[in-house]
């Protein structure tokens, strides 16, 4: 019986780790942040014709000053805020970071024979990832 409550313990606390709710707004504006990332690159590549370095370009500044705001003011708002000149900075070494590793991860997998908009998904799943643990730990504590 012990181990038995021992085993639902830690299932309860693995889910409530998961279920984080800073992780779920994470998820949330991570999204958002995609719309706008992959609507500037739809709009500037497709539409406008313009070449896909540049637009690859668009679209991630455009997801990155959205990101910037939504994460400052919703998801990490509730953590102790040690300057907004400080916390940009740092900010913004976290997308020069993120913003280097896409242009040559999604260049790397067009040469592959992948097309821009798959490129750009896979380099979105790494991003985020890099993303979530540099903001929390490093960007916003």
């Amino acid at each position: 019986m012990l181990i038995k409550q021992v085993i639902i313990r830690k299932m309860i606390k693995l889910i409530l780790k998961i279920t984080d709710i800073q992780f779920i707004k994470y998820g949330i504006v991570g999204v958002l942040s995609a719309i706008v990332d992959y609507s500037l690159l739809y709009f500037s590549y497709t539409l406008v014709g313009i070449n896909s370095t540049l637009s690859v370009s668009i679209g991630f500044w455009g997801g990155a000053i959205f990101n910037f705001l939504m994460h400052r003011f919703y998801t990490f708002s509730e953590t102790k805020e040690s300057g907004h000149t400080k916390t940009l900075v740092k900010y913004a070494l976290l997308v020069l970071g993120s913003y280097f590793i896409t242009l040559y991860l999604i260049s790397l997998l067009i040469q592959y024979g992948l097309n821009i908009y798959l490129s750009k998904a896979i380099v979105l799943v790494l991003v985020y990832i890099y993303g979530f643990f540099i903001g929390k730990y490093f960007v916003f504590k």
